[in-house]
C-alpha cells in the first residue's frame, strides 16, 4: 500500500474576506485551522483521497465545488474523494445553515489550495502499512434528557453514548508515523468563541502530529446527541474556556495512543469505495398559520449576530416553504458512502445523524467498522423515530438548515434502508471485482 499526506492552514482571512462564522472572527486566533489531506493507493487495487477540515459546516453547492477541484487534481471518482468537516463551532461556517454561505473569496481560495495540495500528492507516494486499533475517551454524554416538561439540553449518563476512539495508522517502511486517522463522537462546543479554534479535535490532531510527526486527520463521528460532559454545579453544561478545550483534547490524544499501541496490521489491501443517494421521508409542509407563528418573533431586535443570522435565514426558508406548496416534496435526498480499506470499513453519511445511527451502521457492516456524520455535506440534524416524539433542539432545527418539513415517523427505517442498500452496492462491486 501506498500513501502520501498533506496540511494545509485554512485560517482566515484567506483571499482577503473573512468568512461567515457563529463568532466574529477578527477577535484573534487561539489556535489555526487546517484542512488535511491523505492519499491511499492499493498499487492497482482502488485508490481513495480523505479530506477533513475545522470547519462547522459545508453545504452542499461548497461541497460540489470542492469536490470537483479534488475530482480533477487526483483523477479518482467522486466516490473515492471523501469530504469530512470537524463541525468546530469556532472555526468559518461554510453554509448549510441560517443564512450563512460558503461561496465568495474565502472558499475559492480553500478550494485552490486543497487543489493543489491534492495534485502534489501522487509524486508524494511512498511504501506504508495499514493498522488498526481502537482506544477510549470518556468526556462526551448524551445531551437529551427527557422530563416533564418534554426533551432538553442536558446530560444524560444513561442516554446513549460511545467512548471508542478507533484509529487508523499509516506507517512507513522506518516504523515512522506517516499520518493517521482517528475518530471521536462528540460535538465539538466546548469553545463557542471568541478566537479561532478547530475545538478540541484542531487541538488534538496538532499535538499528535507534534509528538508523532505525520498529518493527523480528526474523522467525525455520528455526534448529533452527543456532546462534551462539562457542567455547572446546578449540572447544566456551562460556558467553557480554552483550557477546557486543552483538557479535552489531551484526553483524546490519550485515547489515540491507546489505540496505536493497540493497532494490528490491516488484512488486505484492496481499496473500494461507494456512494448511494437515498430518500428520508418528510411530513407535510407547515401550515401558513404555524409559518406564521414561527415568524411572529423574527421582527423582535435580534441580541447579537447570531440570532439575526437565524433571523433571516428563517425568513428566506419561510419563502421556499411558500414557493414548494404546488408540489410539496415527501422526501429529502441524503448521501450514505462506504469506504473499504483492506477489512476496515468506513461508512459515512451527509448530515449530523443521532449516534444511533452509527451503531446500526457498526452492527450492519460488521467488525471495523468506523461510523462518521458530517461526511460529503452536512444537510440537517437526523433524529430517531422516538426523538421525533420526544422534541428537543435537534428535531426543531430542521428549519434552519433551510429543510422544508420536519422528517416523518419511519425515518429510522428509511436511514436503515439507505445502510442496507450501501451494503448491497459494496458487496455487489465486490463480487464484480471477483467475477473479473
Amino acid at each position: 500500500m501506498l500513501a502520501a499526506c498533506d496540511k494545509v492552514c485554512i485560517t482566515p482571512p484567506l483571499g482577503g474576506v473573512w468568512p461567515d462564522a457563529f463568532i466574529d472572527l477578527k477577535a484573534g486566533v487561539l489556535d489555526d485551522v487546517h484542512a488535511r489531506l491523505v492519499l491511499i493507493d492499493s498499487d492497482g487495487q482502488g485508490a481513495a483521497l480523505l479530506v477533513t477540515l475545522d470547519v462547522l459546516n459545508v453545504g452542499l453547492p461548497e461541497l460540489e465545488r470542492l469536490e470537483s477541484a479534488l475530482c480533477l487534481a487526483s483523477d479518482l471518482p467522486p466516490e473515492a474523494v471523501w469530504i469530512m468537516v470537524s463541525h468546530s463551532h469556532s472555526a468559518p461556517i461554510v453554509g448549510a445553515i441560517d443564512d450563512y454561505t460558503g461561496l465568495g473569496p474565502y472558499w475559492q481560495t480553500v478550494c485552490s489550495l486543497l487543489s493543489s495540495a491534492a495534485g502534489a500528492l501522487r509524486g508524494q507516494l511512498q511504501k506504508v502499512r495499514l493498522e488498526h486499533g481502537t482506544g477510549a475517551c470518556y468526556f462526551n454524554v448524551n445531551r437529551r434528557l427527557l422530563g416533564p416538561d418534554g426533551c432538553s439540553m442536558l446530560p444524560n449518563p444513561d442516554g446513549v453514548c460511545d467512548n471508542d476512539v478507533p484509529v487508523l495508522a499509516l506507517r512507513g517502511e522506518d516504523d515512522s508515523l506517516v499520518g493517521l486517522c482517528y475518530s471521536y463522537c462528540c460535538h465539538p462546543t466546548i469553545l463557542l468563541g471568541p478566537q479561532i479554534s478547530g475545538d478540541y479535535p484542531g487541538q488534538t490532531s496538532l499535538a499528535l502530529e507534534e509528538e508523532h510527526g505525520g498529518v493527523a486527520l480528526f474523522l467525525p463521528g455520528t455526534f448529533g446527541n452527543v456532546r462534551p460532559h462539562l457542567v455547572n454545579d446546578a449540572g447544566g453544561f456551562r460556558k467553557c474556556d480554552p483550557a477546557d478545550a486543552a483538557d479535552c483534547a489531551q484526553q483524546l490524544q490519550a485515547g489515540v495512543n491507546a489505540g496505536l499501541e493497540s493497532a494490528q496490521i490491516v488484512a488486505g489491501d484492496a481499496i473500494s469505495a461507494r456512494r448511494v443517494l437515498h430518500e428520508l421521508p418528510l411530513a407535510p409542509l407547515p401550515t401558513v398559520e404555524e409559518i406564521d407563528m414561527i415568524l411572529a418573533s423574527q421582527w423582535e431586535e435580534p441580541g447579537d449576530a447570531v440570532a439575526s443570522h437565524q433571523h433571516q435565514g428563517l425568513r428566506r426558508w419561510a419563502q421556499t416553504v411558500e414557493a414548494a406548496r404546488e408540489e410539496p416534496p415527501s422526501s429529502m435526498s441524503f448521501r450514505f458512502s462506504a469506504l473499504s480499506i483492506g477489512s476496515v470499513q468506513l461508512v459515512g453519511m451527509s448530515g449530523e445523524f443521532f449516534l444511533e445511527y452509527g451503531m446500526q451502521a457498526q452492527a450492519l457492516f460488521g467488525d471495523h467498522t468506523i461510523a462518521l456524520g458530517y461526511t460529503q455535506g452536512c444537510q440537517s440534524y437526523v433524529p430517531t423515530d422516538r426523538a421525533l416524539v420526544e422534541g428537543g433542539y435537534e428535531t426543531g432545527a430542521w428549519k434552519r438548515f433551510g429543510q422544508l418539513a420536519p422528517f416523518a415517523e419511519g425515518v429510522e427505517a428509511a436511514v436503515e434502508a439507505g445502510l442496507r442498500l450501501l451494503l448491497l452496492s459494496s458487496q455487489a462491486k465486490e463480487e464484480g471485482k471477483n467475477d473479473g
